[in-house]
């Protein structure tokens, strides 16, 4: 009755936006404090619209990767997708003069492609997620050096680099990108049926299908969203840049993955937010660039981010070992009370 009370009076805005999220936000204001007071540029108004230009990009491939997740499966092909994308815009832009808009459009279906392709191998040939994604990760990777000839492509078209740079009511246009997205896809998640049966079919793919689940066809679904996003990432930050390189978003996968992890969207499938993932991405951002204020390589960044990974893994794993005893003994106390 009380834990009832206290859900009903629980009025604030940001207290239900972050609820559920107290733990994953002090590890983020932690690290601000911590950063903050060992270097002395952090907190510096140029150093903080960075951060925060940064997370707002990984987010838009993060959130992909959580739904992916929720649903059960991986993706480890959306670094490689958004570099692709990214010379796919680029050369239609120098080479074929194509309007931005066509440009953009044709990165976002270059991520489609790559989304679908990976969904309907995992589903219909039945090779694992791990497998099919790192597959064809290298195959876009590849591609994107064919096309490019192993060369960037300058990029210095001003309606285009807009989409990257550019603001709208004083607020850049990339954190107006990670709203939408985040707004789009939280109603999709949590208010449509079809969202609520991706949740169902990471669960419990067996029990969804017995239950009438297209439980494939929402695998392929999720996969074609966060390609598709990886694609429209990779346009925006070729923009953002002034340049596609084949080489752009290697790790992108594993930053997408940590934030969601750390954001607390489980590997098992069936749980995980769009708010954790944002903080998650703020985490990852927050500790790079902090961590290179404080001097520290990017070798030993690499390191920190795969212990977060592992760390963020075994909460997970223990939190479902709890609550699976917790279920286990509530059904002894049910069957004893018969």
């Amino acid at each position: 009755m009380n834990m009832l009370k206290k859900d009903k009076t629980e009025t604030g805005v940001l207290g239900k936006i972050f609820a559920g999220h107290g733990g994953i936000l002090a590890v983020l204001i932690l690290f601000i404090l911590l950063f903050s007071t060992t270097t002395a540029t952090f907190l510096k108004g140029p150093n903080i619209i960075l951060i925060i230009r940064q997370a707002s990009t990984s987010c838009l491939t993060a959130f992909g990767i959580t739904l992916v997740l929720i649903a059960g499966s991986i993706d480890l092909s959306i670094g490689s997708v958004g570099a692709l994308a990214g010379i796919v815009a680029g050369l239609l832009l120098t080479e074929a003069e194509a309007p931005v808009s066509a440009a953009v459009l044709a990165a976002v279906m270059t991520g489609l492609l790559a989304g679908m392709v990976s969904g309907l191998i995992i589903t219909r040939i039945g090779i694992p997620a791990f497998i099919t994604t790192l597959g064809v990760s290298y195959i876009c990777r590849g591609a994107a050096y064919l096309l490019s000839g192993g060369q960037s492509i300058t990029l210095m078209i001003g309606k285009f680099n807009d989409l990257g740079t550019g603001s709208f009511l004083g607020i850049p246009l990339l954190i107006w990108y990670m709203l939408v997205v985040m707004l789009v896809l939280g109603v999709f998640m949590t208010r449509t049926r079809t969202g609520r049966y991706i949740y169902a079919r990471g669960s419990n793919p067996t029990a969804a299908r017995f239950a009438g689940i297209r439980a494939d066809g929402l695998l392929v679904l999720v996969h074609c969203i966060a390609c598709s996003l990886a694609g429209f990432a990779g346009a925006i930050n070729a923009a953002r840049v002034f340049g596609a390189t084949p080489g752009a978003g290697e790790g992108g996968e594993i930053d997408a993955i940590c934030a969601a992890v750390l954001g607390g969207t489980s590997m098992a499938g069936g749980s995980g937010s769009l708010v954790g993932t944002l903080l998650g991405a703020l985490i990852v951002c927050v500790m790079s660039n902090g961590l290179n204020h404080a001097g520290l390589n990017a070798y030993w960044q690499q390191v920190v981010k795969g212990l977060l990974v592992i760390i963020a893994v075994g909460i997970d794993i223990i939190k479902r070992k709890i609550e699976n005893q917790r279920l286990m003994a509530k059904a002894l106390e049910a069957s004893e009370a018969q």
